[in-house]
């Protein structure tokens, strides 16, 4: 899954691999590693909801993904962006 917005002009993209679960928010400054696949809460939770918080330059940037509860592995998940309390993207993939 890829996602790219912008604050205040300045490109982001937000990336998930399906595969290993890394989760990665690539800034105008450096890539921030959101989740690593090595991490065991990558691939196993109990919660439908898995919520990243970022601070950049005074922005609060929250990436929220919500999968489904049966067969997540094969059905698209739901992405939200939200900077400073406002949804910017809503996106759904894998």
């Amino acid at each position: 899954m890829e996602i790219e917005f912008e604050i205040n002009g300045q490109k982001f993209i937000f990336v998930r691999n399906p595969a290993t679960g890394r989760a990665t928010l690539f800034t105008p400054i450096r890539p921030v590693c959101l989740q690593h696949p090595l991490s065991l809460s990558t691939h196993f939770s109990f919660s439908l909801e898995k919520t990243w918080k970022h601070k950049y330059v005074g922005h609060e940037i929250i990436i929220k993904k919500k999968r489904p509860l049966v067969r997540a592995g094969s059905h698209p998940h739901s992405y939200e962006i939200i900077v400073d309390g406002k949804t910017i993207v809503t996106s759904t993939g894998f």
